[in-house]
């Protein structure tokens, strides 16, 4: 009899999503999106001590029989991705947070990315070559693993939650820099200037430093409740801020909020071709504004320049940049 055959693609897939669901399915609830697969696999809810969460990630399910292993850096890959792909992954990523699992159908390993956004926005590039994907460097992945990073991912900040605290730390970064040389500049039992500053700093860092282990580097008596206004006042004898009381958390959370900043401005220019193209006032508000290397406070204080005369030399740097970005797009066209 000539009756249909399996493709071997499909069974693949099958597989994996079975694979997936039966090792993750302690994670939470896997609404299944595959009968509509624009890029998109699952949506899969978190759940809590068997409660719902309103957390969750879309996944995209990637299958192989033996997964490829780069070997400088033992970091699994899958090509073929489609520009209209991540097109679409980052803009999910605006309200959830997109992950891309990897399934050895052979070893039944899962491998996965990180919340996927900043990958495909740095892969968008304006062309119809196909692009390859990364995921977190092999190590022994068991299910745990995926378990917990799912999970983790699931509750963090969203790139538009991103995006505002982002702003939010550029546009402040001036009375945060000023705040901090004045705790170690000033009278140690003086009370410190503009509380509600510290406060606000204290807000932003918490979400924006989501991704760092910066909680670890407190005391354990602080480790709990670091990002807590009340907790530093609590340390007073008389529930006020003084400098002192402020030092140790501006001693921790500066040089992480500082480099994260770095690198959430390194990781935009380096996905200019999409920022131009998405949000190209984010794109030059991020560019022109340069965040201060040096923590020492006299090079500190020297960065201040930057948000007065300085600024003109970025805004002119930004023009050349767009100049120059233009003219690469016409040369390609």
């Amino acid at each position: 009899m000539n009756l249909p055959r399996r493709i071997i693609q499909k069974q693949h897939e099958s597989e994996s999503y079975a694979i997936l669901v039966y090792k993750l399915r302690n994670l939470g609830i896997f609404r299944n999106l595959t009968e509509n697969d624009y890029g998109i696999d699952f949506e899969i809810e978190v759940v809590k001590d068997g409660k719902l969460t309103g957390k969750y990630v879309k996944a995209q399910v990637k299958s192989a029989e033996g997964v490829t292993i780069r070997k400088k850096d033992n970091i699994p890959t899958v090509s073929g991705i489609k520009q209209s792909t991540l097109w679409y992954w980052t803009q999910l990523s605006f309200s959830t947070n997109v992950l891309v699992f990897l399934v050895d159908i052979k070893s039944e390993a899962i491998y996965l990315t990180k919340p996927v956004f900043w990958q495909a926005a740095r892969l968008i590039d304006g062309n119809n070559k196909t692009k390859t994907i990364e995921f977190l460097p092999v190590k022994d992945y068991h299910a745990e693993v995926a378990n917990a990073l799912a999970w983790a991912y699931a509750l963090a900040p969203t790139i538009r939650d991103q995006m505002y605290f982002h702003i939010e730390a550029i546009r402040h970064l001036e009375e945060f820099i000023e705040m901090h040389l004045g705790a170690f500049w000033h009278d140690v039992q003086m009370d410190i200037q503009e509380p509600f500053i510290f406060e606000h700093f204290l807000t932003l860092s918490q979400k924006l430093l989501y991704f760092r282990q910066t909680v670890d580097k407190f005391s354990e008596e602080d480790r709990r409740n670091p990002y807590s206004i009340h907790h530093w006042k609590k340390k007073s004898e008389y529930y006020e801020l003084s400098n002192y009381i402020c030092q140790t958390p501006l001693n921790i959370i500066m040089p992480d909020f500082l480099d994260e900043l770095r690198s959430l401005r390194e990781r935009i220019i380096k996905s200019a071709y999409y920022w131009i193209h998405k949000d190209l006032p984010y794109f030059k508000l991020v560019y022109i504004h340069k965040i201060p290397n040096d923590l020492e406070h006299e090079q500190l204080a020297k960065s201040l320049d930057q948000f007065g005369v300085d600024k003109s030399g970025m805004e002119k740097e930004f023009s050349e940049f767009m100049e120059k970005f233009i003219e690469a797009q016409k040369a390609k066209s």
